[in-house]
């Protein structure tokens, strides 16, 4: 029988050889862990054991590394750098522990001219970061406070773009004395393309104007021009020129002239109602023309454009043919003798549009002509310019609450004698509102109204100058009401959709080029 097994005999840790190869273990261990630091950091072994404790720390995991370089940006006394603490600190303490790191003989002599010099780079570094409280952020120090409240103080003094509305009321900034202007608008295009519109617009003042968060805006917004920093308009009569020429598209509207700026949307020939605002939303000019460009000007067939008037914001039919961008305008001359349809076949105009148009090339030639006695020649335009202020359709009490209010914005009185008013249906169908002889004899002075209202409808506190038969109305909606002066020149003309019961529908400002709006509260004045 073989002899019994064992188990006693054979547990290793009984086994004396157990206990020798621990003991190895032990001192290899203890070799591999102090050996550096027993033999010293240069010796073999401890740069062995250096190698093998670097080999378990890798490994394993069991300690993370550290930066060798590292910047606090919130180490400064607590505050947060990026909330307007010196930054200059903190590279100052970079250069400083360069400095040491020269002068502690671990660099060594030969390096010392380095650290030196780059003292010196973190001295440009410290300039270039604006290290003086005095300078504005730089774009490193704006990239820091990104997301952070930064204090007002510390916030860039840039302008911020506001995005203007359109319906926002009031009258153009400056009155008749406004810096920047609407000067001339190709709303027909050019003779080589329908598309090839633009528009100027003319700097009246005698300094150099910014245009940056400006804009320029049609109704619909379909239009939208804006400005950016660094664009803007020369002083009037220097050399750069005083007009600012904006093209739809591209460069190719008006040939052979560049364009200050391009832009997109087209420009409807039924009419067009144009705002130019400030970086504040200022109303600085407009163009109303929202119920067509008749009584402003401009042709299409021959592609004559519309331009400003030399001496007063009334607009004309330029008689250049493709107008005059980048230049003076054509002016508008006054001839004797000439009929009114002379006038409208030609473009028309605005209030008091002189019946004839020619530049200043022909105008010697023009005024020669033989005048004829009768009917006189209308008043010169800059002196005479009555405007339709207000009208109401009628009152919840009554539909024949009916008035029309005028407004002389010239610079003379006005007779009316042989001036008449016409209206136009929703069908386009004009008429006579009332006979002429309701006007003979009656003035209109400079800076004054002139009411007139329907004899037995209107029963306001304001009495009217004239008062018209019961059998002359208004209609509430597509109505259109036209002043023609004793000539047959259209002067003035308003036309609505519709203006509610109660309510009248008013000029916006005393100006030709503005437009109008429904009013809560009708305020009709007369003469008095």
């Amino acid at each position: 029988m073989d002899e019994e097994f064992n188990f006693e005999k054979k547990k290793i840790w009984k086994q004396p050889k157990f206990f020798v190869g621990l003991g190895l273990a032990g001192f290899l261990a203890t070799v591999l862990i102090f050996g550096g630091k027993i033999s010293g950091e240069n010796s073999v072994l401890g740069n062995f054991s250096a190698a093998v404790y670097k080999t378990f720390e890798d490994v394993l995991g069991f300690k993370s590394a550290k930066p060798i370089y590292e910047l606090d940006l919130t180490a400064n006394n607590g505050n947060n750098l990026a909330r307007g603490g010196d930054l200059s600190g903190g590279i100052g303490d970079l250069a400083q522990n360069l400095n040491k790191k020269s002068d502690s003989g671990r660099v060594g002599q030969q390096n010392v001219a380095p650290a030196a010099g780059a003292s010196g780079k973190i001295s440009e570094l410290k300039k270039d970061l604006g290290a003086s409280e005095n300078k504005k952020p730089t774009a490193v120090q704006k990239a820091v406070s990104i997301g952070t409240d930064t204090p007002s103080a510390n916030k860039s003094s840039e302008n911020i773009f506001k995005d203007c509305s359109f319906s926002s009321d009031g009258s153009p900034v400056g009155g008749l004395s406004r810096a920047i202007i609407f000067n001339e608008i190709a709303w027909m295009g050019g003779k080589d393309s329908s598309n090839d519109e633009w528009m100027e617009i003319k700097n009246n003042s005698s300094g150099e104007i910014s245009l940056a968060g400006w804009q320029i805006k049609n109704q619909s917004e379909k239009i939208k021009i804006i400005f950016e920093d660094g664009e803007k308009i020369s002083a009037s009569g220097s050399s750069a020129g005083e007009f600012l020429l904006l093209e739809r598209t591209d460069d190719n509207s008006v040939p052979n002239i560049s364009a200050n700026k391009i832009y997109s949307g087209a420009l409807s020939n039924n009419g067009e109602w144009l705002k130019l605002f400030d970086s504040n939303c200022n109303l600085v000019d407009e163009v109303n023309a929202s119920f067509g460009w008749g009584r402003f000007g401009g042709e299409n067939d021959q592609k004559k454009t519309l331009e400003r008037n030399l001496n007063d914001f009334y607009w004309h039919t330029s008689s250049v043919l493709g107008g005059t961008p980048k230049a003076k305008n054509s002016e508008l001359v006054l001839i004797s003798g000439t009929s009114s349809d002379d006038s409208e076949s030609n473009g028309g105009g605005t209030a008091n549009q002189p019946s004839t148009q020619t530049s200043s090339t022909t105008s010697s030639q023009a005024i020669s002509t033989p005048p004829v006695e009768s009917p006189p020649p209308p008043q010169n335009q800059s002196q005479q310019k009555i405007l339709i202020s207000e009208v109401m359709a009628g009152s919840s009490s009554s539909s024949d609450y009916e008035f029309i209010e005028i407004y002389n914005a010239g610079g003379e009185a006005v007779d009316l004698t042989g001036w008449t008013i016409k209206k136009k249906n929703s069908n386009g169908v004009e008429s006579n509102f009332f006979a002429v002889k309701w006007l003979d004899g009656k003035i209109v002075q400079r800076g004054k109204y002139f009411l007139l209202a329907n004899i037995e409808g209107y029963t306001g506190a304001v009495a009217p100058d004239v008062q018209w038969p019961k059998s002359s109305t208004l209609a509430y909606t597509n109505n259109s009401i036209t002043i023609h002066s004793a000539s047959g020149g259209v002067i003035d003309q308003a036309s609505w959709t519709e203006i509610p019961k109660d309510k009248s529908y008013s000029r916006t400002s005393l100006d030709i080029s503005a437009g109008f709006a429904v009013t809560e509260s009708p305020s009709p004045q007369n003469s008095q």
